[in-house]
């Protein structure tokens, strides 16, 4: 009797979902094949740039381009000599203090023995 009850609420189920299926079906049958799912939207005509308007954008390209490599390369040594630096000074980086660090061996024998 319980097969039985079960049985009944999913053959009502299937029964809506084929008649959902239907409907669908039959409305994208009806669709005309000439209208279009998304509609097309008006494309905006771009005006050409001046000649001021050329100028500009070149000059700007022709002086940001080498600051902007310029100041990357001045980053990129300032990190050079920081790092030339403590290595000369006899410091090594410790990456689990987050910092430079100066070996004393001489400490580090008379604790070990």
């Amino acid at each position: 009797s319980t097969l039985a009850l079960r049985s009944r609420p999913t053959a009502a189920i299937i029964s809506k979902r084929n008649t959902i299926q239907t409907t669908i079906s039959s409305s994208i049958t009806n669709m005309s094949s000439s209208e279009p799912l998304i509609p097309e939207e008006e494309e905006e005509e771009l005006r050409k740039p001046s000649l001021l308007q050329n100028l500009c954008g070149c000059a700007l390209c022709l002086v940001a381009i080498p600051i902007a490599c310029l100041g990357l390369c001045c980053c990129c040594a300032v990190g050079t000599a920081d790092n030339v630096v403590n290595k000369a000074q006899g410091k090594r980086w410790n990456q689990v203090e987050n910092k430079w660090v100066i070996d004393n061996l001489a400490e580090e024998e008379t604790g070990v023995t």
